[in-house]
């Protein structure tokens, strides 16, 4: 028998009084947001952390009773206890979902998100990890074909390499999926729900069909993969990551605290545009809807893997800063600054990855009005924002050029 106080610690889903809250809000999450298990555990906890922050904060008070001043607190402590912009960013849009649903259900008669501030976050200042493509090439020949789990585990490396699907997307892929005649993988249960298909290559091809000749467990289950320990069946979210990280570090590579699928995902879209692919062609590949997702991989084309990367400058840091506080502003006089906020956010990117120097100027303020082409009238308003955008910061550096309307 477990001692006590491992029992104890246990707690009752009927002695907590906001289980019936959360089990609304997952089903809210799923039905009304559309959000997969994975996303929805996520924004589950930070409801869930929310709800007790206030619960200790404020006891025997009900949520009718929650005000801004007490979303701001909460939103403080989070934020307090994260380091990264981009935990920083998902807390916040925990609270500002689960503030949405509040309202949504009728628990509350305001919604509340407007209130939960927003947090800056540099997309081109973390850039996603890699390997070099020569690493990743070593890391998949070292790999034997002696036994039922080396070529599995080469199949499913060359899988990931080559076509760049996500964990989840592999662990979705049936037998039925391949089409073994136009040599193509159907992915279903993709990130941005819309099933797609991918290439398969010769080489990867001949792996999995030796995967499934010789080495798959003969068992009735659909899936393409599955694991060799008892019991036998598909797959499991950390199934994909200890193989990829098992065969990398046999092949000689150190590995930091990301070494999962989406090492070799990034690894692949990295040395397509390092090959001057189209970079249509790689959000095709990728599955991304926004072609602004891949060019987060030609912003770094000719950098160092891993180690060695060129960091933001000083100018391009402060420009951020300045960016983000001149949003808040136009947010908080009641402005929606949707469209400018993203016009500035890129600006802010441009000058990054062209290594620009302070000041601000007008000749770099045109250039990047210009780099997008488009219609004169887009243009024309791409430099009205940065116009304004100029004022505000001549208040902190004065050498800052005025720009001229058009």
């Amino acid at each position: 028998m477990a001692p006590e106080r491992f029992i104890a610690s246990v707690p009752s889903v009927d002695a907590d009084p906001d289980a019936p809250l959360l089990a609304s809000f997952s089903d809210y999450l799923g039905r009304v947001r559309g959000l997969e298990p994975k996303t929805r555990e996520g924004v589950l906890l930070g409801g869930r952390r929310f709800l007790d922050w206030f619960r200790h904060h404020h006891p025997g008070q009900d949520l009718e009773a929650l005000a801004a001043e007490h979303v701001l607190a909460a939103v403080e402590h989070r934020l307090s206890l994260w380091a990264t912009s981009g935990t920083r960013t998902a807390a916040t849009s925990h609270i500002r979902t689960f503030l949405r649903f509040l309202c949504w259900a009728g628990h509350h008669d305001q919604d509340l998100a407007g209130v939960v501030p927003r947090t800056p976050h540099w997309r081109l200042a973390h850039l996603p990890p890699r390997l070099a493509w020569d690493d990743v090439r070593r890391a998949i020949d070292a790999i034997g074909a002696t036994t039922p789990v080396n070529i599995r585990d080469r199949a499913v490396l060359l899988l990931l390499a080559t076509t760049g699907i996500r964990n989840g997307e592999l662990r979705a892929i049936q037998l039925q999926d391949i089409d073994w005649r136009a040599g193509e993988v159907f992915v279903r249960r993709t990130k941005g729900k819309r099933d797609r298909v991918a290439p398969l290559l010769e080489e990867t091809g001949a792996a999995l069909a030796d995967y499934i000749l010789r080495a798959r467990p003969k068992v009735d289950s659909p899936y393409l993969f599955l694991s060799f320990t008892p019991p036998l069946g598909p797959f499991k979210c950390a199934s994909v990551s200890k193989i990829v990280r098992k065969r990398l570090r046999h092949g000689g590579i150190e590995l930091g605290r990301v070494g999962g699928a989406h090492l070799l995902r990034h690894s692949l879209a990295t040395q397509l545009v390092r090959q001057r692919r189209p970079i249509n062609e790689v959000a095709d590949l990728l599955g991304h809807q926004s072609i602004n997702t891949t060019a987060l991989y030609a912003a770094r084309r000719g950098r160092t893997p891993l180690s060695g990367r060129r960091r933001m400058t000083a100018f391009a840091r402060f420009l951020g800063e300045k960016a983000e506080r001149y949003i808040e502003l136009r947010h908080s006089l009641g402005y929606a600054f949707s469209k400018q906020a993203g016009t500035l956010r890129a600006f802010v990117r441009y000058v990054e990855r062209a290594q620009l120097d302070a000041p601000a100027t007008r000749t770099m303020a045109l250039d990047f009005a210009l780099s997008f082409g488009g219609a004169a009238n887009s243009r024309v308003t791409r430099h009205g924002v940065l116009r304004q955008f100029y004022e505000y910061l001549a208040v902190y550096d004065v050498r800052t050029e005025a720009l001229e309307r058009r």
